[in-house]
Parts: structure tokens; C-alpha cells; sequence
């Protein structure tokens, strides 16, 4: 959202907020894996699951904007089915095929949440749900400094 909409009313200002994000995701990812195959791609398979909820309702809705949200949300499919692969073909220690030895699964769970941090971030729409939030944002009162 910072850089989506540099121009919104923001109570919280850090300048690590630039580090601390994708730490955060390439922590989240790294614990994504430490829960083991195959507990990584059951609990990937239930997030699948929504989607045919999200179809049934995109239907419902009359198809308006499905193939531009599909294509903003492709970075989150291909992390997860990039989550699930490195967690089968991952190290032993994880019950991985160790295809990818400790600790070099890793780096590999490293560098691919960052790449797709990085794609997530550009991937955004201008939806009418972000049109909600600025006139949601233009009606906060910030206090004063």
C-alpha cells in the first residue's frame, strides 16, 4: 500500500518498514516450510479450496474485473505451489525427497520469497475496493506532531 498509495494518511511511520516487510514474508516463508512435509501442501490444498468459492462469486458478480484480479493474484499461486514443490523435493530434516540438501533449501526459500515479495509488490489493482479505502483514508485524523 506504500507504495500503491504513497499519498495516504499513514499513523505508523518507520524507515525500516522497507526492511521489515519482506523479512516478515521470508520468515513466513521459511516457517511455512519448517511445518514439514506434507502438513506444507495440506494446508496450501485447504487455501486452494477458496477458489472455487472465489469463482462461484466472480460468476455471481458477472465475471466484471476476474481476469485482472487472476492476473494481480498470480505471484500468490505461484508462491504457493512453489512452497508446496520445495517443500517435497526439500531437505530430510523438513521429510522433504532431499533433493535439496540442508541448509541449501534455505537459500532456496530465501531467494524465491524475495522474488516473489518483489513481484507481489508490483502486482497491484486499482480496484474498486482501493477506491473505498482513499475515501475511507481521506476521512482519518492524524494527530499532531
Amino acid at each position: 500500500m506504500r507504495d500503491m498509495a504513497p499519498d495516504f494518511k499513514r499513523p505508523v511511520k518507520s524507515s525500516l518498514l522497507r526492511v521489515m516487510a519482506p523479512l516478515s514474508f521470508v520468515l513466513t516463508s521459511l516457517a511455512a516450510y519448517w511445518a514439514k512435509w506434507p502438513t506444507t501442501v495440506e494446508v496450501i490444498g485447504v487455501i486452494f479450496l477458496g477458489i472455487p468459492f472465489y469463482l462461484f462469486y466472480e460468476w455471481r458478480s458477472g465475471w466484471a474485473s476476474t481476469l485482472k484480479q487472476l492476473k494481480a493474484a498470480a505471484w500468490m499461486l505461484v508462491y504457493l505451489l512453489f512452497l508446496s514443490l520445495i517443500s517435497l523435493i526439500g531437505s530430510s530434516e523438513f521429510n522433504g525427497l532431499n533433493w535439496i540438501h540442508y541448509p541449501l533449501d534455505f537459500v532456496v526459500i530465501i531467494i524465491g520469497a524475495l522474488g516473489f515479495y518483489a513481484w507481489g509488490i508490483n502486482s497491484h489493482i486499482f480496484s474498486k475496493y482501493f477506491r473505498r479505502a482513499a475515501r475511507v483514508n481521506d476521512k482519518v485524523k492524524m494527530p499532531r506532531q
